[in-house]
């Protein structure tokens, strides 16, 4: 238990820094008021009974008022006591304000890290990871994280108010003091099973949590689906399943706090009741005496009573810091590979260089040499599984090679900074992103004012360029014009030039198109298929693609089969072949 508390002592300390000290002074100032203003009723009650002996606090009271040279009188002793708890009632106040502004801080600092965290792990891990499991991280864990740190607060500062108390208790009655801190060890004791099942049943729920954030989110995403295929009751169904699981152990939890709150304090009572028996009946102590004593004990048995209820508070979110600190690790552990080298301009032909790519024991890409020459515009086609779209990921540098290169010029991608070669690719898939935003801010993906004339100007030439100009005149609000949800309020054609006209405000210097046209009507192909034309030779174009038609004015084509490729040429060329491959694929679309 003490190797743990130390643990989290530092995990929180790294986190918070010396606010977290600052924060520990606060509390210790708080405890020692407190016990203090308690303290100074036996100093009042042994001045009004006229005692004939004055115990050790009163004395040191007395004392200090002679130092100082103020008459001991009852109103100067209750004007003390005002003034200490006074004093107690501000810095509680900067203790909860503080403590807050700290928590607050943690969970932004805590999600930004993630967050960028996430922004810089490889294709392949993500590949790997459920929507789910992310946004419970980023969002539930963190917070549980954060609500572990008040809570571990909370039993520093119960434990050394208690420790406070006991050291005033002991100032009167040393050896009552040492029976009652031997009975309330000895509870804590006794309930040591139930700390432990709290912290197993915490890190449960997280887990339990992640996986209904990953089923929900598939259910969300899949809802047109689900709901034509008439799968959406199995689907929301696995759904309420987690959260059945997840409202059981909320339910185990709140039976183990419950059963600590209702022993608490009739023990304390009971202990107490025997103490003052005992003293006042039996040995015939000065009643003052005993009462602040009886008064100190119970509260210090209550509080280190407490300090055991706050351990269930804490262990009830210690899977949060679980949670956090493991995924935590395994998104900065799986961080994609980063180079040293910014590139300023890819001006150079792109070189595949015995590149072979697996995905676990499986060759996606197997030996593959090809040159991509700068300002060229190549077709990349082949059946299913044919490794079009590993070849893809190769070229955008979002994967890297498992043997082999992928080279700008004579330089290896992997010496490249990886924001700044991402920088100059355009990307634009067969399901195209739309964010919720404007079209204006679709296009600048929010990186630009579209206020600013010059970025006016430069958002209307991309959209001409992408076809999409046309459309969006016809809007009312122009390209100030809302999308909704991934672009809702757009057709299959128009989304997708959107997103040709975002790639085309970058000016990027390699544009890959990945099945660009497969979904979209004749008409909207067509106008596609314009806007590639209007490109060719002002910049790299690599066009993958099902529908044929879209590569026939590619300057050479690539054929591919199982990782490798069995033919390259022109599309003329290769189509009066009667015995290449990608002549039996034009004849199986009747081109």
């Amino acid at each position: 238990m003490i190797r743990n508390f130390n643990q989290h002592l530092a995990l929180f300390y790294r986190h918070a820094g010396l606010n977290f000290v600052w924060l520990l002074i606060i509390v210790l100032l708080s405890g020692v008021t407190e016990v203090i203003g308690i303290a100074l009723l036996l100093p009042v009650l042994e001045f009004e009974s006229s005692a004939e002996q004055t115990s050790q606090v009163s004395q040191i009271i007395f004392d200090a008022y002679a130092l100082i040279g103020v008459e001991v009188s009852l109103t100067s002793l209750l004007a003390l006591i005002v003034v200490i708890f006074a004093a107690k009632g501000l810095i509680v106040f900067a203790r909860i304000v503080f403590a807050e502004r700290i928590v607050s801080g943690l969970v932004l600092r805590l999600q930004t890290q993630l967050i960028a965290s996430f922004s810089r792990i490889s294709y392949v891990y993500y590949a790997q990871l459920k929507t789910g499991t992310l946004t419970n991280l980023i969002f539930t864990e963190v917070e549980r994280f954060a609500r572990s740190f008040s809570k571990f607060i909370s039993v520093i500062a119960t434990g050394l108010t208690v420790c406070f108390y006991l050291a005033g208790a002991a100032m009167i009655r040393f050896d009552l003091t040492a029976g009652i801190v031997v009975a309330g060890f000895f509870a804590l004791f006794l309930f040591r099973f139930l700390v432990r099942r709290t912290q197993e049943i915490s890190i449960e729920m997280s887990g339990e949590s992640a996986q209904a954030h990953a089923n929900l989110i598939q259910t969300l995403q899949s809802f047109l689906y689900l709901r034509a295929s008439g799968a959406m009751d199995r689907m929301t169904g696995r759904v309420g399943e987690r959260l059945s699981a997840l409202i059981r152990l909320r339910v185990k939890l709140a039976t183990i706090s419950a059963t600590l709150h209702s022993i608490v304090e009739p023990f304390a009572v009971v202990l107490l009741a025997v103490l003052l028996i005992i003293q006042v009946e039996v040995e015939g102590r000065a009643i003052a005496e005993i009462v602040v004593l009886a008064l100190l004990c119970h509260r210090a048995f209550t509080r280190l009573m407490t300090v055991q209820q706050e351990m269930q508070r804490f262990n009830e979110s210690v899977g949060g810091v679980v949670t956090v600190q493991r995924e935590g690790g395994f998104l900065e552990e799986h961080g994609e590979a980063d180079g040293e080298t910014i590139i300023e301009h890819m001006s150079e032909d792109i070189v595949f260089d015995g590149v072979t790519f697996r995905y676990g024991d499986v060759p996606a890409i197997d030996g593959l040499d090809l040159t991509i020459p700068k300002n060229n515009t190549i077709g990349i086609v082949g059946e299913s599984g044919a490794g079009k779209s590993t070849l893809i990921l190769l070229l955008a540098g979002v994967i890297d090679p498992t043997e082999g290169a992928v080279r700008a010029g004579a330089r290896d991608y992997r010496e490249f900074k990886r924001q700044s070669l991402h920088e100059k690719v355009g990307y634009v898939t067969q399901d195209p992103v739309i964010f919720n935003g404007t079209i204006a801010e679709n296009i600048t993906m929010f990186g630009d004012d579209p206020a600013d004339p010059n970025v006016r100007a430069r958002i209307e030439a991309a959209a001409i360029g992408a076809h999409c100009a046309d459309f969006v005149s016809r809007m009312d609000e122009g390209y100030d014009t809302m999308l909704g949800e991934r672009g809702v309020n757009l057709s299959g054609g128009q989304k997708q030039r959107v997103a040709i006209a975002r790639e085309l405000y970058k000016d990027p210097a390699l544009m890959i198109l990945d099945e660009a046209t497969s979904a979209l009507d004749t008409e909207s192909e067509r106008a596609i298929q314009d806007s590639i034309e209007r490109m060719r030779g002002e910049r790299t174009i690599v066009v993958i693609a099902h529908r044929l038609s879209t590569v026939r004015h590619c300057d050479r084509i690539v054929v591919l089969s199982r990782g490798k490729i069995i033919e390259t040429g022109t599309f003329d060329s290769l189509v009066s072949d009667e015995t290449s491959q990608f002549h039996a694929l034009v004849e199986a679309q009747r081109l």
